[in-house]
């Protein structure tokens, strides 16, 4: 992926979309640009170095370190997707670990260049309370989700949050999710042998198909009304 065509992505979509055009130049002008192999860290829980990450192709887990060591991992992120703020707003170590789960491309934004950018332009700082919101809804929606007692509607809701679907509609069809039915599993706190069964269904009923390390979305919103319909 050339420069043009990552800066492209990360101003058309996830958190950096909703600021302003000169906020956007000044954090693709002063980022760097990494590649990752799949199965390559990228940052680790507890370290303090600073920069802020933007996903700009390809696919990132995320693992929080507040939970015990054989804990899963959180959730998958796509292009859009930016993370590792904590030790810019707190100053406190990093909180989550990140992996590339396929070729990946990240914009890497120093925190030393965010710092003193925001001392120069205070108010930018909503810039970054903005993208500390989306985390959050983020982690309580996984929270909520993780709650749901039924296996084949906590199953499905997991997947519609990786498809970045799980509250959106209107959206073109199909959809190609690029997820493992491991990763699934292990998402939705399932055994691989029950995910594959819940898949396995719902592809019987022409709702999704199965491939080898994706599965493809027909109908969102039927899988978005079995996750919340009642009880």
């Amino acid at each position: 992926m050339d420069t043009q065509t990552a800066e492209s992505m990360l101003r058309s979509r996830g958190w950096l979309r909703l600021t302003p055009v000169a906020f956007q130049n000044w954090v693709l002008t002063h980022c760097n640009w990494r590649h990752f192999a799949s199965g390559d860290a990228i940052t680790n829980a507890g370290s303090e170095s600073g920069e802020i990450f933007g996903v700009a192709a390809g696919i990132v887990a995320l693992s929080a370190s507040l939970g015990p060591p054989d804990s899963a991992i959180a959730t998958l992120v796509h292009p859009g997707y930016w993370f590792g703020f904590v030790p810019l707003l707190t100053g406190r170590p990093r909180i989550i670990s990140s992996q590339a789960r396929s070729s990946v491309v990240i914009a890497c934004v120093p925190q030393i260049a965010l710092e003193r950018h925001l001392a120069a332009q205070p108010t930018d700082w909503r810039y970054m309370a903005l993208l500390a919101q989306e985390s959050a809804e983020l982690a309580v929606n996984i929270a909520v989700d993780s709650m749901i007692r039924d296996s084949r509607r906590r199953c499905i809701a997991a997947l519609l949050r990786v498809a970045e679907c799980r509250f959106a509609t209107s959206l073109p069809l199909p959809i190609d999710v690029q997820v493992s039915q491991d990763d699934l599993a292990s998402l939705a706190n399932l055994s691989r042998s029950t995910t594959n069964l819940i898949l396995a269904k719902l592809e019987a009923e022409r709702l999704m198909t199965r491939g080898y390390t994706s599965i493809t979305l027909h109908n969102p919103d039927a899988l978005r009304a079995i996750v919340d319909a009642d009880g």
